[in-house]
């Protein structure tokens, strides 16, 4: 096994950002849950692929990478 050293240890804001995501990744199941329970599995799926759709534009705009949309770039977003 390799001996840890200075370039490759856990500092303590690689922690902190470890557990950040893993409360963000287990929270998407606890609400997951609940949600189940009040609004149907469908318009579920919709709002949470929605959300992120508008999230990832934002951040292509905000980041410079505008993508034309065109009609075959459009086509192979519904086939996906």
């Amino acid at each position: 096994m390799q001996k840890p050293t200075e370039s490759n240890r856990m500092t303590f804001a690689l922690w902190a950002l470890l557990i950040l995501l893993s409360l963000i990744w287990g929270s998407s199941f606890m609400f997951g849950r609940i949600a189940v329970q009040e609004i149907p599995p469908l318009p579920i799926v919709f709002y949470r692929v929605a959300l992120a759709a508008i999230c990832l534009w934002g951040f292509m705009l905000a980041t410079g990478r505008n993508r034309s949309l065109s009609g075959g770039f459009v086509a192979n977003i519904f086939i996906l």
